[in-house]
């Protein structure tokens, strides 16, 4: 295997610091989800909704670009390596697009909670999408962290 460019090794250092501050957010997220509570129609904490308002709003504007800019460098570079290199960046590619079709159903989630006239079922729904997709996400970035490491090496 190829050893790692500088220019690779610069381009993965850029997206290892977003994938740290993504989790950072992505904990954020995660606790503004579970802070959204309704026993029933008596009882409603919403006090995590402009939390969870606000980093959707956050990753629908930025992560597209995240993504787009690590197929272009890190993932291009490294699926001329191998075989196995380029598989692995075709699945890092696939998996981009489905990230995007739940960020996509999670702010659709957050658009519907705002106009939900059951509040129970809409909290139900903006955190089992969130909590989709901040597994997949956290996932998707511990496997090409892995993969990343193991190129520096």
């Amino acid at each position: 295997m190829a050893t790692a460019t500088h220019s690779f090794q610069t381009e993965t250092l850029i997206v290892h610091r977003e994938h740290q501050v993504l989790m950072s957010e992505l904990d954020e997220l995660q606790n503004a989800l579970d802070s959204l509570i309704c026993y029933s129609e008596v009882y409603a904490n919403l006090a995590g909704t402009e939390q969870v308002y606000r980093c959707g709003r956050h990753l629908i504007e930025w992560l597209p670009g995240h993504f787009d800019n690590e197929e272009a460098t890190v993932l291009a570079d490294i699926e001329k390596r191998s075989p196995e290199l380029a598989a692995f960046s075709r699945e890092m590619k696939d998996q981009h697009k489905s990230l995007r079709g739940r960020l996509e159903l999670f702010c659709r989630a957050i658009e519907d909670f705002e106009d939900s006239e059951d509040l129970g079922a809409a909290i139900d729904e903006l955190k089992s999408r969130g909590q989709e997709f901040t597994r997949e996400l956290a996932a998707h970035m511990g496997a090409e962290e892995r993969k990343f490491d193991q190129l520096h090496s």
